[in-house]
């Protein structure tokens, strides 16, 4: 038997940020995460390790609710009709035993989705149960997560489209105060007229992946770090990660630019320096 020689252990590459800011802990978090459930193309298990990896704390796993393009080559394997009784919970127990080994926090979630053209898509984050979320209408759909407690957020406004105006269904949503925070940058996009709608509307802003492949095609392959929330929060339970996105204490990363409110901004910069006199100067 024969072994590489030059064979080593995955290293975990850890990003450098400032521990604490204002009192609260900071977590690396990406909220957008779909995998082989829905419409990415890996498991929940591999999701988690690269997150581990690539030097995360926090994953929301937000498989898609209406669109999952592998069932049919999944009930080919397994000589099962997929479209009935599916448990649409089970990407999340899967990444919650994962990230149990892997020490990754997962935040249990979900994607309504519909026309990013004409209507629009919303991560469900914090859900108690996925299927019962669902509904024909997506603005009843986001309104069923929301009694379960779901902060819900406005997924890459502006993609298929040719500006960030409104649909008619996400001027109902906003205008029924349904949502809570709004993704500034998607992948490799950036909507910098969102930063300006988070602020108005009192909405936490973020930064995630949405990776669909593994995010080593996207980001480290290519020598770009990945996007990222960044959360600041008095510890990493359910209640203090949501209360600190309710609370704007969020900062989005991305592009090599930090995007969030400007008093969070200049306490995060001060948290990341070390200020010394010059002898003998003023």
């Amino acid at each position: 038997m024969l072994r590489f020689g030059d064979h080593h252990r995955p290293v975990r590459t850890e990003v450098i940020l400032p521990r604490q800011v204002g009192g609260y802990n900071v977590y690396k978090s990406d909220l957008h995460t779909p995998s082989v459930y829905s419409d990415g193309t890996v498991t929940p298990q591999f999701r988690i390790k690269e997150a581990w990896l690539e030097g995360m704390d926090v994953i929301a796993v937000t498989e898609h609710i209406e669109y999952r393009p592998f069932d049919k080559q999944f009930g080919e394997y397994l000589q099962a009709d997929l479209t009935k009784d599916r448990d649409l919970n089970t990407s999340v127990r899967h990444a919650q035993k994962e990230g149990a080994y892997w020490d990754i926090f997962i935040i249990p979630g979900t994607e309504i989705t519909r026309s990013g053209r004409y209507v629009g898509h919303f991560n469900a984050l914090f859900t108690v149960d996925n299927n019962k979320i669902y509904d024909e209408d997506p603005v009843q759909a986001i309104r069923n997560a929301k009694n379960q407690g779901a902060l819900v957020m406005h997924n890459h406004p502006g993609w298929t489209r040719t500006g960030i105006d409104f649909t008619e269904t996400e001027k109902i949503a906003y205008e029924e105060g349904l949502i809570d925070g709004v993704e500034v940058m998607n992948g490799r996009e950036f909507y910098p007229g969102i930063i300006d709608r988070g602020h108005e509307r009192g909405l936490y802003i973020s930064s995630n992946t949405d990776i669909h492949f593994a995010t080593a095609n996207d980001y480290r392959l290519t020598g770009t770090m990945r996007n990222m929330t960044i959360v600041l929060a008095k510890d990493m339970t359910l209640d203090s990660v949501k209360d600190a996105l309710v609370n704007d204490r969020s900062i989005a990363f991305g592009f090599n630019t930090l995007c969030g409110s400007e008093e969070l901004l200049k306490a995060f910069f001060l948290a990341s320096v070390r200020l010394t006199p010059v002898p003998g100067q003023n």
